[in-house]
């Protein structure tokens, strides 16, 4: 099971004479819409800018397009998203049924900062009995001869800002941050702490000075992961380890926590879906940031080292560096390779 994130270049208008077939068999194909000038758009300026297009196709293409615009990840090969054969075609890859594939949701045409959240679905004419069905019906769920055909769709879609800077690999619509501050305290060895310059008062053991150390508490909250893909695993495996290399955060910026300061303290999980529908889970990933590395340990410096606390790593007496914590690459629980 494998993932891409492919961006979605996608046309606005189609003009006379660019009608197309329909429905549109290969979900990768350009679906022939247009926007209903006298409905859109309408935008919404300054704190939580927002907008909002009126999209007209043909009915049997209202699913692949609100698809196209939503993006997001897809099973290949699953009803009404891209065969692995019509992926690889387009994108020169080698992915196979069943992989997982990212797309990134469409921008709005008129402010690129604004991405598609949501869209919804009416139908336009009279309804027709009969003729060709979008692609994701299945006959079996639901015989056509039950339901109605119509000439169009009217598609209103949503646009807004994902309000999270885009860093790196992150597919911002589908990551959210949140990092707040905190400390924790230990008390310092007592070893080479005197009370006199002369280190003729030793410092007792009910003596020895607390410390504090600057901490963060990072959660990244990821929606529409997909069961069966390649983060889950991890969240079993990865929990209680410490990252073997920097990590990026969307809000400040790239590698800005560096190896063996970030701490994975596991994920919480509850359902989601991807934009059609098919089951998924939401996972809010917990993560704690220390100043200080996490495999390294209190080392009140004298006797010929310098005066202050330092934090060094402790060895066995083989001569192996001791471990408090596992490590694993933690930077694939944030990576949009990961799905």
């Amino acid at each position: 099971m494998s993932s891409v994130w492919v961006p979605v270049a996608y046309s606005n208008l189609i003009v006379a004479g660019n009608l197309g077939t329909s429905p549109v068999t290969n979900p990768l194909n350009y679906v022939p819409h247009t926007e209903l000038s006298n409905r859109s758009p309408t935008e919404i300026a300054g704190d939580n800018a927002h907008a909002t297009r009126v999209l007209r196709c043909r009915w049997q293409d209202r699913w692949t397009l609100a698809w196209q615009l939503g993006g997001g990840p897809c099973y290949l090969g699953a009803t009404g998203a891209p065969t692995a054969a019509q992926y690889n075609t387009k994108y020169s890859v080698s992915a196979s049924t069943g992989d997982v594939a990212l797309f990134s949701p469409h921008a709005y045409p008129y402010n690129q900062q604004l991405v598609c959240q949501s869209v919804s679905i009416a139908a336009e004419g009279n309804p027709i009995k009969g003729g060709a069905y979008d692609s994701r019906l299945v006959a079996a769920n639901c015989p056509v001869n039950l339901i109605n055909n119509f000439d169009h769709a009217i598609l209103t879609c949503e646009y807004a800002s994902p309000q999270e800077p885009n860093s790196g690999p992150w597919l911002n619509n589908f990551f959210k941050e949140n990092i707040q501050p905190s400390t924790k305290f230990i008390t310092l060895p007592r070893n080479n702490l005197f009370w006199d310059a002369a280190n003729t008062i030793p410092v007792n053991t009910n003596e020895a000075p607390g410390a504090e150390i600057k901490c963060w508490q990072w959660t990244v909250e990821r929606r529409k992961i997909c069961p069966g893909g390649t983060l889950l695993p991890l969240l079993a495996s990865y929990q209680n380890c410490v990252n073997t290399g920097p990590m990026d955060s969307a809000l400040l910026g790239a590698a800005c926590f560096g190896a063996g300061n970030v701490l994975f303290e596991g994920g919480e999980l509850e359902g989601d879906s991807l934009n059609d529908g098919t089951p998924a889970v939401k996972v809010k990933l917990k993560f704690k940031i220390q100043t200080v590395g996490w495999n390294v340990f209190p080392h009140v410096m004298g006797l010929g080292g310098s005066a202050g606390l330092a934090c060094n790593p402790l060895y066995t007496a083989g001569g192996a560096q001791f471990y408090l914590y596992p490590t694993a690459n933690l930077v694939n629980l944030i990576s949009s390779g990961c799905w």
